[in-house]
């Protein structure tokens, strides 16, 4: 069963949900979803998916069921809703560096590397990657809609920003995937590796170069 999540969602007051009589405003109404994602969130996390009905889900959020089924029709709907939202929180945290135009495919791979070891020590991340990993069995949806929405867009962006440097260098790619399921693998399996303990920074910035070098010595190869 996951634990309970260190890390609170911080809310905008502009944006932040007040039950009131009568038809909401469009502000109103995203903000009445996103208080639902966040109370749903807490429950997801703090007693597993399985555990966690819909009737719950509005009961935390201060809504009727009715409220909640009108934007979320199924929980596994609710849950992707969520995935998709937290990736968006996720990727806003990135720095502007990372994608910085006219690096080079050293440097870029460098710093999204760094950004996706960063990932994995946020323990946010660390919360719902616990908890798709313990629902997995009875719920694979969960995991492949995690995988599909975090780590399949990872490798999208940098198998089009491979391709990309590679048409303008003027040397053929034939397999640009296959090198960013290299890179991202690598750097899960080191994470995994380490067992999830508090690995020094230092330690990742030397494995991530290491890997980086080794690559891009094989630019024949991609």
């Amino acid at each position: 069963m996951p634990g309970k999540p260190s890390v609170a969602r911080v809310k905008q007051d502009e944006t932040t949900y007040v039950p009131k009589v009568g038809r909401p405003s469009v502000r109103q109404a995203e903000a009445i979803a996103d208080h639902i994602l966040q109370s749903a969130q807490g429950l997801f996390l703090s007693e597993g998916y399985a555990q966690t009905s819909m009737e719950a889900v509005a009961t935390a959020a201060g809504i009727s069921k009715g409220t909640l089924y009108a934007r979320f029709p199924s929980k596994s709907d609710l849950f992707r809703a969520l995935v998709a939202d937290r990736l968006k929180a996720w990727e806003n945290k990135a720095p502007a560096w990372v994608e910085q135009p006219r690096l080079s495919l050293f440097d870029y791979l460098h710093r999204r590397g760094a950004m996706i070891l960063a990932a994995f020590r946020d323990e946010e991340v660390q919360a719902f990657t616990q908890l798709v990993n313990s629902e997995a069995r009875n719920f694979p949806e969960l995991a492949e809609d995690f995988r599909t929405n975090a780590y399949e867009r990872i490798i999208t962006d940098i198998t089009d920003e491979i391709e990309r440097q590679s048409k303008d260098a003027g040397w053929p790619t034939t397999d640009a995937k296959g090198v960013a399921l290299v890179f991202v693998s690598a750097l899960m399996g080191w994470w995994a590796g380490k067992g999830h303990l508090a690995v020094p920074r230092e330690d990742g910035e030397v494995y991530l170069a290491r890997l980086i070098a080794l690559l891009t010595s094989g630019r024949a190869a991609f």
